[in-house]
């Protein structure tokens, strides 16, 4: 009997582990037509400009240390020009990106992270490094070498 009220113990409290709330949303946008990426660390009820677009994190999740790596945000997207044009509104998911993307041809966004918001200017300065360009292959000078039918015959 113990054994099983133990079992039973132990599937319950993993049961009642819940997402844990936080404060902060670390995005990524990309603007397809000049290539810029930028990475935003917005606090959840505010919103961010990125171009043309608003980025508004309504609600921001992470799952507990002992579980998978996860992080889920309700985002609101919307253009704002005369009127708010919505172009998003639902869960993003750090882990699978693809799941529910944003359908733009301009812009794409999707969710880094779920944070607390403690140290929010260096996350977001390491998150801007961006990758080095490859380098430039080294430029040899290439002699033309011409061949006549003198040189070939034996």
């Amino acid at each position: 009997m113990f054994k099983w009220l133990t079992v039973f113990l132990m599937c319950a409290s993993v049961a009642l582990a819940t997402d844990l709330p936080r404060k902060v949303a670390v995005i990524r946008g990309l603007d397809k037509i000049t290539g810029r990426t930028k990475t935003f660390a917005v606090p959840v009820g505010s919103s961010v400009q990125f171009g043309k677009i608003f980025i508004e994190p309504k609600s921001c999740f992470s799952h507990p240390p002992e579980e998978s790596p996860e992080d889920s945000a309700f985002l609101y997207i919307y253009e704002k020009t005369d009127t708010a044009r919505e172009m998003f509104q639902g869960w993003m998911f750090s882990s699978d990106p693809a799941l529910s993307t944003m359908e733009d041809p301009v812009y794409d966004v999707w969710l880094l992270a779920c944070q607390n918001g403690e140290n929010i200017a260096s996350q977001e300065k390491n998150a801007e490094k961006s990758v080095e360009p490859a380098p430039e292959p080294e430029t040899t000078e290439t002699t033309e070498e011409h061949t006549s039918q003198e040189e070939i015959t034996d």
